[in-house]
């Protein structure tokens, strides 16, 4: 009856939300450490900064360019620790009924950047962004990009960790239909075999409690919401996935 169609179509609904917000707290946690180390160091810097200015208060006289310059670090640490928080809250929440938003792909990949960065510099993963133009921007849903970007993301740094070789390079550009967002790493691309499992929900070629084989299903999901795809590019050397989005 419709009755039930309408019941198992909501179960399979509610099946698919668990999924994504499970993968969701999976990179969550990967990152948790890098975060952590992220928020800390600046946090060390505030805290040296205070400790500096409660000395500078003694003095006489005051050299208030010196105070200037300092209460200056603080507040421009204080937004590098806001600016992690923001992408934080952006990314683990539910975005699905979000609507199309002008997307500025510079803050969008420095929102990222914020999110993974640390965790590739203390494995010694160099990821280098780049967006030639500041003012370069698409329609979307920022909260859902920025995971569909963090989940080929953290793909690329679990396939090149033991590599002797190792960078991951985030880059956007813009052709007359689209904009691509390009993700390229130092692997040596995807063996043929594995290419055709690659986007199926729960395929993965990592051990059991590395990764729940979803992200990259998801990370397509999210592009077809946004009338784009998301591709495997077997023209390149390396390891390379295009993130398509129409204008």
């Amino acid at each position: 009856s419709s009755v039930e169609m309408l019941e198992a179509y909501r179960a399979l609904e509610l099946q698919r939300a668990t999924l994504v917000a499970t993968a969701k707290m999976s990179t969550l946690g990967e990152m948790a450490s890098g975060i952590a180390h992220e928020i800390n160091t600046p946090l060390a810097v505030i805290s040296t900064l205070a400790a500096q200015l409660s000395e500078l208060l003694d003095d006489s006289p005051i050299d208030k360019n010196t105070l200037k310059g300092h209460t200056q670090k603080i507040e421009h640490t204080v937004f590098r620790i806001g600016k992690i928080i923001s992408g934080l809250r952006s990314f683990s929440r539910n975005a699905n009924s979000d609507p199309f938003v002008d997307v500025r792909v510079k803050e969008l990949f420095d929102d990222v950047a914020s999110l993974c960065k640390e965790r590739f510099l203390l494995n010694g993963v160099t990821l280098t962004a780049i967006c030639k133009s500041e003012l370069l921007n698409l329609k979307g849903r920022p909260s859902q990009l920025a995971q569909a970007i963090l989940n080929l993301l953290n793909n690329a740094f679990d396939a090149i960790s033991e590599r002797s070789e190792k960078w991951i390079t985030l880059e956007a550009k813009q052709t007359d239909q689209d904009t691509e967002i390009i993700i390229t790493d130092s692997g040596l691309g995807i063996d043929e075999q594995v290419r055709e499992k690659l986007f199926q929900p729960f395929f993965t070629t990592k051990e059991i409690g590395k990764g729940t084989g979803i992200g990259l299903s998801i990370s397509r999901n999210i592009l077809k919401a946004h009338n784009g795809d998301l591709i495997l590019n077997t023209d390149c050397k390396n390891t390379q996935f295009i993130l398509r989005i129409p204008k």
